[in-house]
């Protein structure tokens, strides 16, 4: 499949935000539709197991962890034109999938194109260091990698008076998957 930019399919959007609510209580599925214009997203930045990944191309250009940031030299200089938000990546079937060629979309003004060109630019000369992200941020979403050091986590433990450090293997949602495990953890320490 051809990397670029690409629009996703509404109702595709909202069965995913609808089948995450259900299994998590929220949805990281990005918005799409906004008052001026829809959301694009960039890929393939992964595939696995015959899913293709894309990344929301955002204006947001604060440096997190999940995040890549778009950089465009203007006026001779680096500057911030948005980011690649990884933590709202999602799966999507090619046949829910529209091919954005802004330079030929009459909605699109000369002073995008030229943006968007240059944010297309910066995704295909980065394209090893996004599949890289993309690859970290599925890692640690689907296998419940911490964002903690366990180091830091001991640590936190340690500076709390009469504290236990109990570690149960999983993520956020531990008392939901393990409630056994959890609930025993929980009541050990009250009963200390």
């Amino acid at each position: 499949m051809k990397k670029g930019f690409y629009f996703v399919d509404d109702d595709y959007i909202s069965y995913l935000k609808s089948k995450e609510i259900e299994a998590r209580g929220f949805t990281t599925v990005p918005n799409v539709d906004y008052t001026s214009r829809k959301k694009f997203l960039y890929g393939t930045v992964l595939e696995i197991d015959g899913l293709t990944y894309f990344v929301p191309v955002s204006s947001y250009s604060k440096k997190q962890q999940d995040n890549i940031l778009i950089m465009i030299k203007s006026r001779g200089k680096m500057e911030r034109e948005g980011s690649l938000r990884f933590n709202y990546m999602i799966p999507v079937p090619i046949k829910c999938l529209r091919y954005f060629d802004f330079n030929k979309d009459p909605d699109v003004d000369e002073g995008r194109k030229r943006l968007l060109d240059k944010e297309y630019r910066f995704c295909k000369s980065k394209t090893a260091a996004i599949q890289r992200q993309a690859k970290r941020t599925y890692d640690r979403v689907i296998f419940a990698k911490d964002m903690v050091r366990d180091s830091h986590t001991r640590l936190i433990a340690a500076s709390i008076p009469d504290a236990s450090l109990v570690l149960l293997h999983g993520n956020h949602f531990i008392a939901a998957k393990k409630p056994a495990e959890f609930n025993c953890a929980v009541m050990e320490f009250l009963e200390k």
